[in-house]
């Protein structure tokens, strides 16, 4: 099982591009570059987001789904980070949105390790396998955001278009 540990966020780095979360791509102390998932996202009551996250990422591994193997961690938003990503902000890195969820969520938040040579999901023609123990982990944790063809929560690899990733 993987361990899930805290960290500190170093910079900004840019918007995640995907996610009606506004989630950001931020840089963590061990140099690694994490998708910000912050407490407050807009769409679920405050936290539900951070544990629905946690608890998935737990089950996958307990259950040995191979969907999501990137690393996880928890990434801790100060009056430092705040400032931070204000800056961003102000610099139009990020929109307004992020800064917005950022600043309402000071504490504990999940970041999930950045895929480098990942897109959104371009094709449909995904192995039954991967598309079961999606199904399967949505079920246990009652995600209802994965909409086909509007909000998949499903990656891709650039290189290899036979990989996908579950967010």
């Amino acid at each position: 099982m993987r361990e899930i540990r805290p960290l500190k966020i170093i910079s900004i780095i840019k918007p995640a591009g995907f996610g009606g979360t506004k989630p950001i791509i931020v840089r963590a102390e061990d140099e690694k570059l994490y998708v910000l998932k912050t407490r407050e996202d807009g769409t679920n009551p405050k936290d539900l987001g951070v544990f629905n996250e946690t608890l998935a990422y737990l089950l996958h591994d307990e259950m040995g789904f191979g969907i999501s193997p990137q690393n996880v961690c928890y990434l801790y938003i100060d009056d430092d980070v705040v400032d931070m990503v204000f800056d961003a902000y102000t610099q139009n890195i990020i929109e307004k949105e992020s800064y917005e969820y950022v600043k309402d969520s000071k504490g504990f938040n999940v970041g999930v390790e950045y895929i480098e040579d990942a897109m959104e999901i371009k094709s449909e023609k995904m192995n039954k396998t991967f598309v079961r123990d999606t199904i399967r982990l949505d079920n246990y944790i009652l995600n209802c955001d994965r909409v086909e063809g509007a909000n998949s929560n499903i990656l891709q690899d650039k290189k290899d278009r036979r990989k996908y990733y579950a967010i």
